[in-house]
């Protein structure tokens, strides 16, 4: 059994029983391995009984040798027995990240400065530096990146379906990519398009985020618009496409020259974006879908409403829709309207909301992403307002995400419409890695490059001393790309943002049990509620891995968390509760869908049936898990809103343990997060 657990010693037993006949006598019947020194313990004189070995911290190896008797000719039997268990690094993962735009002949390079805080865990610092040659290496990275992230619901897994869905379509018009990722790209279309139909509300065509009713119009929009752009390279049941499409236009109204929106009193009232942000998004979606013709009333009335609003992301959404109606002059006057809104670094800002009622550097992606879809339609007069948003898009990515999945979506469909409008020649050329001046890595790529093309890792020249060190990609000939540094590592709390507008409070109502007890997690999002939490004291090796003992909470996040377990000391079986609080701090503010992730000791197992009650009950919309870790999703919080669950576990492996850093952050602004301190349980053996 292959063990390596130097946060979390963990105890086990193993049981050998000799049944072979004639068996003269057992050699070595477990050999345990911990550190490098070898632990065997010692035969019995009776075989044949079953050998009960004690609970060891660290068990590496089990082996057993056999001599048979007489009738056997005394051949030597052996065997032995290897588990491999994944390890994770205390804390929860960080990262440092800065992207931009290589351009041969001028400004041809990318970095930043990158610093490592003192306690810094030996031994988890991973660096990534990528550059990406063609759109394909960028979808490729933000759908292996999308799908790291969680994944329960209709949002997330389209999110990270839609990324190979424009891989597929870029194969179409570029020959010479790899047909080993051509074929990898289109085997996932498949398990990505039967995971999403379960998202489908009874069989009627409309979509939820967690499949229960009422469907939701403009995110059975977003769905439209990618099983359209799917059945371009997949085969997407037509009836299922008909149903969706049938669908939204059921909720078409063309007296109010709208759309009829479901009230979601599931959500308790709150939770939808604005009516104008709505229409909007049904309506550039459908059109995007090539159904246009069926919305003249509504478009008309989106152009009456964009004389007005001068919000970025709503005028983007109107134009683009006038574009793709064939209404070039209206939609003109709006696009250059939209280019007071660019600044110089090439963003676009002043939206206030989005569709998914995202903030911070998502919605300033996803406006900016939008207007440049607007603008791509007319390359000749704003081609090169467009280049400067997309050179300040790529300076957003961050192991191949753009922020939230509707941010990196968006962000990529003007990346490669880019591509394709302003078609560049490829060129070969040389890209080399320099650290604080030195160069410590080339590699050379071909015109036809297709591939991210990614530098070894420069971890160990990373020193977690809060010195900062330079970190740049250079580029000899070649063409435009985008290019990519992050630095990973882990925290055992991230401080939670000032202005975090939710709070959370996770514990474990009993922090020590027996093998098979049922623990209790308790939810909370009540920071200041007190919690039966009793006093503990722990017994932990020193940190090995690389994550940073305390994150910081984000300044601006919307909201506050706590976690603590009701029994920090529990027997083998024992039920140990986690207390989980949540607090929406806006006292005057509704807050969109806000996730919470209760990170677990390793010894606890949450109880599924438990779970299940406090989505029935309406505690939560849906949870996941993945992991030592339990996601929470709620639709929305309202003002000053408090949510506190107690969440049952079962303390099953002895030893002590201590978990991930839980935190929590809405879910389309999820750079604003909030952490709570990891939990620690002692779980002694029956």
């Amino acid at each position: 059994m292959d063990v390596d657990a130097p946060g979390d010693p963990p105890a086990t037993s193993t049981t050998l029983k000799q049944t072979l006949e004639g068996a003269e006598s057992v050699r070595e019947i477990v050999r345990f391995v911990a550190g490098g020194a070898a632990l065997t313990a010692a035969s019995k004189a009776n075989p044949d009984e079953p050998t009960p070995l004690a609970r060891g911290s660290v068990t590496v190896n089990a082996a057993a040798s056999v001599r048979g008797g007489p009738k056997r000719g005394g051949q030597l039997h052996k065997d032995s027995v290897k588990r491999t268990f994944a390890v994770s690094p205390k804390g929860f993962p960080q990262e440092q990240s800065v992207g931009g735009m290589l351009k041969p002949g001028g400004e041809n390079r990318v970095g930043g400065e990158f610093a490592l805080p003192e306690d810094t865990q030996p031994g988890s610092v991973v660096t990534s530096v990528t550059v990406f040659p063609s759109p394909v290496a960028s979808l490729t990275s933000a759908a292996q990146a999308l799908v790291r992230e969680p994944y329960g619901c209709f949002e997330q897994t389209s999110a990270a379906v839609f990324p190979n869905v424009m891989a597929q379509q870029y194969f179409k018009t570029h020959p010479g990519a790899s047909p080993k990722l051509m074929e990898k790209s289109y085997m996932l279309l498949g398990s990505g398009l039967e995971r999403l139909r379960g998202f489908e509300v009874e069989g009627s065509g409309g979509y939820d985020w967690f499949g229960k009713a009422p469907a939701h119009e403009a995110l059975t929009a977003y769905g439209l618009q990618l099983f359209t752009d799917m059945a371009q390279v997949y085969p997407v049941p037509k009836d299922m496409i008909r149903r969706t499409r049938d669908w939204l236009l059921s909720r078409k109204n063309d007296t109010t020259r709208a759309f009829n929106m479901h009230t979601y009193t599931v959500w308790g009232g709150v939770g939808a974006a604005p009516a104008d942000v709505n229409n909007a998004y049904i309506v550039w979606s459908l059109t995007c879908a090539n159904m246009g013709d069926s919305l003249e009333p509504q478009i008309a009335s989106l152009v009456e409403q964009a004389a007005t609003n001068k919000d970025p992301y709503f005028v983007a959404m109107v134009a683009d829709t006038l574009y793709k109606v064939g209404r070039k002059d209206e939609a003109g006057q709006l696009a250059r309207g939209l280019q007071k809104h660019q600044k110089a670094d090439g963003s676009v800002r002043g939206a206030t909301t989005s569709i998914t009622r995202s903030g911070g550097d998502s919605l300033l992606v996803e406006t900016t992403a939008l207007v440049a879809l607007c603008w791509l339609n007319d390359v000749e007069t704003f081609g090169a307002a467009a280049r400067r948003a997309i050179d300040w898009i790529a300076t957003r990515c961050a192991g191949g995400r753009f922020g939230s999945t509707q941010a990196t979506v968006l962000a990529l469909k003007a990346i490669v419409r880019y591509d394709v409008a302003v078609t560049s020649a490829r060129a070969p050329g040389t890209v080399h890695l320099v650290v604080d001046g030195e160069r410590v890595e080339s590699i050379a790529y071909g015109a036809g490059a297709v591939g991210a093309i990614a530098f070894g890792d420069v971890a160990p020249r990373m020193k977690a001393d809060g010195r900062a060190r330079n970190v740049e990609v250079e580029m000899e000939g070649g063409a435009l790309m985008p290019c990519a540094i992050q630095l990973r590592y882990h925290s055992e709390r991230p401080p939670s943002a000032a202005a975090d507008a939710v709070a959370l409070r996770v514990a474990l109502a009993q922090p020590a049990a027996r093998d098979g007890d049922l623990v209790e997690v308790l939810v909370t999002e009540k920071p200041d509620e007190a919690l039966p939490i009793r006093p503990m004291t722990f017994r932990f090796p020193p940190q090995v891995r690389y994550h940073s003992e305390r994150p910081p909470s984000a300044p601006a996040a919307a909201v506050a968390l706590r976690v603590a377990l009701a029994q920090p000391a529990a027997r083998e079986g024992d039920l140990v509760e986690v207390l989980v609080t949540l607090n929406n701090t806006k006292p005057d503010e509704e807050l969109p869908m806000t996730v919470a992730i209760v990170g677990l000791p390793g010894g606890l197992e949450p109880r599924h049936d438990q779970l299940k009650e406090l989505v029935t009950r309406g505690d939560v919309a849906f949870y996941e898990i993945r992991g030592r870790e339990v996601i929470f999703y709620w639709r929305a919080l309202a003002a000053n809103q408090t949510v506190a669950l107690r969440v049952e576990t079962t303390a099953a492996v002895p030893g002590e343990y201590i978990g991930p850093a839980s935190r929590a952050y809405l879910y389309y602004t999820d750079e604003l997060k909030t952490w709570a301190e990891p939990l620690k349980c002692s779980i002694a053996p029956k």
